[in-house]
């Protein structure tokens, strides 16, 4: 049996290349994006170590990963600018792979778990940004009866009405699409290779129908819904294309609408479905399942705004495009409802 002295002569990245490739993907079923988000912080704690110490970052052993070392770390990177939020998932990503040591080799219990004690940062409340529906109104107007301003119209009304993150929307293909007379719904793939499925309006889906006659005359099932067109070549519309062509409609609705927000983006679009959602009283349960949360806590961050919400407003919401009047109402609808919560 090895001594304890032995073992904590054990390199800190011995565990690593299982913690990464075997671990994480097959024992607890983490997606590409929270792997590669793991190894991109060993790699930064493995600059740490060769800038502080001077040192190969292989020869550090456990011995020397004392609790304060980990705590120096957090402040070298807070040193860098990075938000808490970011120094969280940092910490988060240590406190994973020391309980893997520790699950590797229980003698080095004690050592694991001072570093799993180090607590979070407390972040400070998310500022929620959202778009009133006078706003929302004039930013739908804006798009030109052109090929390019009937798509771009639609990726924005396709995003308030499915609450989608920005990389849910242009991760979209043709075969997530269930368009029927009636009954239609759209599969978002959100994170963590989570999926939900979400009902979609009757107006929205002639939309679609229309735009997948213009663009997608194919019909190429796993081709992108969004895309752009690269010398020659279909591609997966970018992020950046998806920003600049949000903020270029609310700079245009801006001029005659002064409730435009002075910066949009596309995340301010599902803020404002949630909004709207929790005006009507949809329950947290549902507006969780609309957004594609597992934790309650993060839908609740919404609550706050109930009063200044009942105080612009008395009403139900209302209808922000004469093609969007039925969505609108979409939870008075059994069926939708019934989809929303896995009975249909």
């Amino acid at each position: 049996m090895r001594k304890r002295k032995d073992i904590m002569t054990t390199p800190l990245f011995a565990y690593s290349s299982e913690f990464l490739t075997d671990y994480l993907p097959n024992q607890l079923n983490r997606s590409d994006k929270t792997v590669i988000s793991y190894r991109n912080c060993l790699r930064l704690l493995r600059d740490y170590i060769e800038e502080t110490t001077n040192k190969n970052f292989y020869k550090l052993t456990l011995k020397i990963t004392t609790r304060d070392f980990i705590l120096h770390f957090l402040k070298w990177i807070d040193d860098r600018g990075c938000s808490v939020s970011t120094r969280n998932q940092r910490l988060a990503c240590i406190k994973s792979y020391s309980r893997y040591i520790m699950e590797c080799d229980f003698d080095l219990a004690t050592w694991a778990i001072k570093i799993i004690s180090i607590p979070f940062a407390k972040a400070n409340e998310p500022n929620i940004g959202w778009i009133r529906e006078t706003a929302l109104k004039s930013i739908f107007k804006q798009p030109k009866n052109t090929p390019i301003g009937r798509r771009d119209g639609l990726m924005m009304m396709l995003m308030y009405e499915t609450a989608a993150r920005a990389s849910e929307l242009l991760g979209l293909r043709i075969k997530d699409l269930n368009l029927f007379d009636s009954g239609s719904s759209i599969l978002l793939h959100g994170k963590g290779d989570k999926y939900r499925e979400l009902p979609l309006g009757d107006k929205i889906v002639v939309r679609i129908k229309l735009y997948l006659q213009e663009f997608h005359p194919n019909m190429n099932k796993d081709s992108f819904l969004f895309f752009t067109v690269i010398y020659g070549t279909k591609n997966k519309m970018s992020i950046g294309n998806l920003e600049r062509l949000v903020t270029k409609y609310a700079n245009l609705a801006r001029v005659e609408d002064s409730t435009v927000p002075i910066r949009v983006t596309p995340h301010m679009y599902r803020h404002s479905r949630s909004m709207n959602l929790l005006k009507v009283h949809t329950p947290y349960e549902l507006i969780a399942r609309f957004l594609g949360h597992s934790n309650l806590k993060s839908t609740q961050i919404y609550a706050k705004y109930d009063i200044e919400m009942l105080r612009e407003a008395s009403d139900r919401v209302v209808s922000i495009t004469p093609e969007m009047q039925d969505e609108a109402l979409w939870d008075f609808d059994e069926d939708m409802l019934s989809k929303l919560c896995g009975l249909e």
